[in-house]
């Protein structure tokens, strides 16, 4: 990943000479001064959050990097604003090149705003894609726990294998409602709903392993009654799992790309997505970068007007 503090362009105080003539002149270049002072700040302060955020989301903490997004496109909407104040004086100074500096400065934090945008929703995605996979897991666990406690003479041990199964569920439904949360902000109708069909599954799943648990104990308790009963909720629940089942792969089937993505452990709609924000977040990181060296390139070009900005 390209960084932030490589790509943002910071504009340079331009000199009051006397090369430039007129009061009416002067004092617009001094209003053009402070204002890309302010627009500096902002700027700087933007680039503090995101470069924080992209950080963690290079330790893959993408949640903890959705705020830092948050507060540094702010900071660089409002370094915009302050850009584009100093642009209306921008033609009022004498200098020519004044314009096209300006522009390039607006245009390179426009472009660093575009990429905080799309690293955001890079950073959703991913936890869509990381709570998905721990969904996966989880569910492949419990489904061993269940497996093993149908197919063993021990009851004790299915008692065991059961609540193991059980022990489960908080951690899938939290990664279940992560996922909810975050495909809900990105407007991502049909995998919500998927999900919201897995989350019942889930449901079904941990009353399950309350069956067993009881038809378990109801073994070891010789308590005949109570296992007829504890067998035959099994069975109801066990139907309306298949069902469910059933209802997932139709949705599979309807929309492709709920499937997986081959070579992956994720869906394809999520794979998809996290290229596609990728691309689009290196892309105006790129831009950004050709923006900033247009500045330098106007800086280079005017040596004796332009000047590194006092602290």
């Amino acid at each position: 990943m390209k960084k932030m503090k490589e790509s943002i362009g910071i504009f340079l105080i331009v000199a009051v000479i006397l090369s430039v003539s007129g009061c009416v002149e002067n004092e617009s270049l001094k209003t053009w001064n402070d204002q890309t002072k302010i627009a500096n700040d902002y700027a700087l302060k933007g680039t503090d959050y995101i470069t924080q955020a992209e950080n963690k989301i290079d330790n893959k903490d993408y949640e903890e990097s959705l705020s830092l997004l948050d507060n540094g496109i702010e900071q660089l909407n409002l370094s915009i604003s302050a850009g584009e104040k100093a642009l209306s004086y921008a033609g009022d100074t004498g200098m020519d090149f004044l314009t096209e500096y300006t522009n390039a400065y607006i245009n390179n934090k426009k472009e660093l705003k575009e990429y905080a945008e799309n690293l955001k929703n890079y950073a959703m995605v991913m936890i869509l894609i990381e709570n998905g996979k721990n969904v996966g897991d989880k569910l492949n666990e419990t489904g061993n726990f269940i497996s093993t406690a149908e197919n063993t003479e021990d009851y004790s041990k299915a008692r065991e294998n059961f609540q193991n199964a059980k022990n489960n569920v908080p951690e899938i439904k939290q990664s279940i409602e992560t996922m909810i949360k975050y495909g809900t902000l990105m407007e991502l109708d049909v995998y919500v709903q998927y999900i919201g069909k897995i989350s019942t599954l889930v449901d079904k799943l941990e009353e399950v392993c309350d069956e067993g648990i009881g038809w378990a104990e109801a073994n070891m308790n010789n308590d005949q009654e109570q296992v007829t009963a504890h067998l035959q909720a099994y069975g109801n629940l066990a139907a309306d799992i298949n069902q469910i089942a059933g209802e997932l792969s139709q949705m599979q089937i309807q929309y492709p790309y709920l499937q997986g993505k081959k070579g992956e452990y994720t869906l394809n709609i999520l794979a998809d997505l996290r290229d596609e924000y990728k691309s689009a977040y290196e892309d105006h990181i790129n831009k950004a970068i050709e923006y900033k060296n247009k500045m330098e390139e106007i800086e280079k070009a005017h040596p004796d007007k332009i000047k590194k900005q006092e602290e």
